[in-house]
C-alpha cells in the first residue's frame, strides 16, 4: 500500500467519524432526501443561497462510512461556489469515481480521497448519494426559478389572463 493510499483512508476515515456540515442552517431554500435501499444509506441535504452562490450546506445521513465522508466532503467543498461551478463540481466527482481519474479541479482537495471508491463497484453509490442529493436540490432551484419567470411574463403579459381577469375587464368597459 502506498502513501496516497494510506493518506485518502485517513481522510475518508477522518470525514465519517467527525462529520462536518451537519449543524442546521439558518435558511432552507432548496432540499433533498435520498435513500439507497441496496444498503440502507439515507442522506438530508439542505442548501441555503445568497446572490447565486451556495452559502450553506447541511448534509445529514444516517449511512456507511463512505456516504458520511462524501457527505462531509461535500458540505466543505461547495459552500462558496456559484451554483454553476457546484454543478462542475458534481459532474467532476462523478466521473472521478466512477473512472478513477482525478480531475483538475479536485486535485489537492480532499475529494480526491473518494478516487479508490471506484475499486469497489457496491460501494460506489454510496460515494455519489450525497452528490446526487445536491444535484437535485440544484435542480429544484432551477425548476422554481424557470416556474416563477414564466408565472412572472404570464402575470406582465395583456394576451394571456386569468378568465376572471378577462370577465372583470369586459365588465368595466
Amino acid at each position: 500500500m502506498d502513501k496516497l493510499d494510506d493518506l485518502y483512508r485517513d481522510i475518508v476515515l477522518d470525514h465519517s467519524t467527525s462529520p462536518r456540515g451537519t449543524q442546521a442552517i439558518e435558511r432552507v431554500d432548496a432540499s433533498a432526501s435520498l435513500f439507497n435501499p441496496a444498503c440502507g444509506d439515507r442522506v438530508q441535504l439542505s442548501v441555503q443561497f445568497e446572490n447565486g452562490t451556495v452559502s450553506h450546506i447541511q448534509c445529514v445521513s444516517k449511512a456507511c462510512s463512505i456516504c458520511t465522508a462524501s457527505g462531509s466532503i461535500l458540505a466543505e467543498a461547495i459552500p462558496q461556489l456559484p451554483t454553476s461551478k457546484a454543478r462542475d463540481h458534481i459532474e467532476a466527482i462523478k466521473s472521478m469515481i466512477r473512472e478513477r481519474t482525478v480531475p483538475a479541479v479536485l486535485q489537492d482537495t480532499d475529494a480526491a480521497s473518494l478516487a479508490g471508491v471506484a475499486e469497489f463497484p457496491n460501494r460506489v453509490r454510496c460515494a455519489l448519494l450525497p452528490w446526487t442529493a445536491l444535484e437535485q436540490a440544484l435542480s429544484s432551484v432551477s425548476f422554481r426559478a424557470e416556474q416563477s419567470g414564466v408565472e412572472k411574463s404570464l402575470k406582465d403579459s395583456h394576451e394571456i389572463s386569468p378568465p376572471s381577469l378577462n370577465k372583470v375587464r369586459e365588465e368595466s368597459k
